[in-house]
Parts: structure tokens; C-alpha cells; sequence
């Protein structure tokens, strides 16, 4: 019980890491990114695709926080491989991330979030 505590912790604060990442990503997404996009002379569609990718990286990161949020304050028995199966997934993500872009903030909210889940999965029993 102890373990499930500190598990639900390190769950939380992941959380919160990919929420900032979701701010982050939507706040760029409709403030800064279009007057990039428009400098940049690239086509309209490409544009548009960009602007989408923008917002839908943070949607992504919403539904993953709520996912692993409702599987660790849930005491049902798939919690852990849900939990494993989306730290993997978070930390594929940045390493992509990183092959494609190098290190920066992405890569690191991103690999923090998912170690700090399959951590907190780990812990649970």
C-alpha cells in the first residue's frame, strides 16, 4: 500500500509534465506557429498540416496524462501494463523526437513524463 502511494505520486507529477507539454504545444500553436508558417513561404496544405501536428502532439499528451491517471487511481488489474504500455510510448515518442530534432525541451518533458510512469508503474503491486 505504501508502494501504491508513491507510485500515484510519481503517476501525478508526470501529469503534470505532460500538461505543461500540452500548454506549451497549444499556446505555441495559435500564438507563435502561425507567423513562423506564414514567414516561412512554405505551401498552404504544408501550413495547415504543421498548425494540426501542433495541436494534435498536445491533444495526444492530454488523453495520455487522463489514461494513466484513471489507471493508477483505479484499482483495476490491467493498471500496470496500461501504465507500461503508455511510458513506452512516451519514451519512443521522444526518442524520435530527438533523432529528428535533437535535444530540446520536447525530448526531455517527454522522456521525464514517461520514466516518472513506468516508474510509478513499476512500484505498483
Amino acid at each position: 500500500m505504501k508502494n501504491d502511494k508513491a507510485a500515484r505520486v510519481l503517476v501525478v507529477l508526470s501529469c503534470i509534465v505532460l500538461l505543461a507539454s500540452t500548454a506549451i504545444h497549444w499556446i505555441a500553436g495559435h500564438l507563435t506557429l502561425p507567423h513562423a508558417l506564414v514567414a516561412s513561404n512554405l505551401p498552404p496544405p504544408i501550413s495547415s498540416a504543421l498548425h494540426a501536428i501542433f495541436i494534435l502532439v498536445g491533444w495526444d499528451w492530454l488523453v495520455i496524462a487522463i489514461v494513466v491517471l484513471i489507471a493508477a487511481f483505479t484499482g483495476t488489474r490491467a493498471r500496470k501494463p496500461i501504465l507500461i504500455f503508455c511510458a513506452v510510448g512516451l519514451l519512443v515518442s521522444a526518442a524520435i523526437v530527438f533523432h529528428f530534432l535533437g535535444w530540446f525541451i520536447a525530448d526531455e518533458m517527454l522522456a521525464a513524463a514517461g520514466l516518472l510512469i513506468l516508474g510509478g508503474a513499476l512500484l505498483f503491486d
